[in-house]
């Protein structure tokens, strides 16, 4: 269920790093005497490298969903439109959690057509003390039959629409999303708009 990809490594290395080196500051702490002003130096630093050195890795599933020639976007609090996503719980595959999301987030019942693949990305998360997170998304091609849709305020967002699909790349928001979009709209238009 959770996936360790290769591009990954790298931060578990760093987190292996960070627990060696906090042993040996460990060891110093013990065998030698330090000044007040020189554990709180070495604290501040172990503090700091801990930001970087730590990752948080998650998984997650989305939609983007289609309604004849217009797609389903989600505006947030702060004005970015994004897509439809949320975390993979415990004993639930991704396609079941990326229409449970679409449901949840824009009260839209949708249809799974296929799988387009996944973005990574990182961030740092100003809720958990900055805490660095690897975030890798898997993203499906859907369909709805409705055009009712309700945004999901409790979890940030103002409205869900279903806008044009000549505007949607350009209103979403992150670029590593509007690579999904292209790729979704590439599909759609291909395949399944009749």
């Amino acid at each position: 269920m959770y996936e360790i990809l290769v591009s990954e490594l790298f931060f578990i290395i760093k987190q292996l790093a960070f627990l060696l080196v906090g042993g040996f500051f460990m060891l110093l702490f013990t065998l030698a005497k330090f000044k007040r002003c020189d554990i709180l130096i070495l604290s501040k630093t172990m503090l700091y490298l801990s930001r970087w050195l730590i990752l948080k890795i998650t998984t997650s599933a989305g939609g983007v969903v289609f309604l004849g020639e217009t797609m389903l976007l989600l505006m947030k609090k702060n004005g970015d439109w994004v897509l439809p996503k949320g975390r993979i719980e415990q004993n639930e595959h991704r396609s079941q959690t990326a229409l449970r999301e679409v449901l949840e987030e824009a009260d839209v019942k949708a249809t799974i057509h296929e799988y387009l693949g996944t973005i990574h990305y990182k961030f740092y998360n100003v809720w958990r003390n900055n805490e660095m997170t690897s975030k890798t998304v898997h993203w499906y091609l859907m369909t709805t039959k409705s055009k009712h849709c309700y945004p999901q305020h409790e979890e940030g967002f103002k409205l869900a629409r279903f806008v044009p699909i000549d505007k949607a790349y350009g209103m979403v928001r992150y670029d590593d999303e509007r690579d999904i979009v292209e790729k979704a709209i590439a599909r759609y238009v291909e395949k399944y708009l009749a």
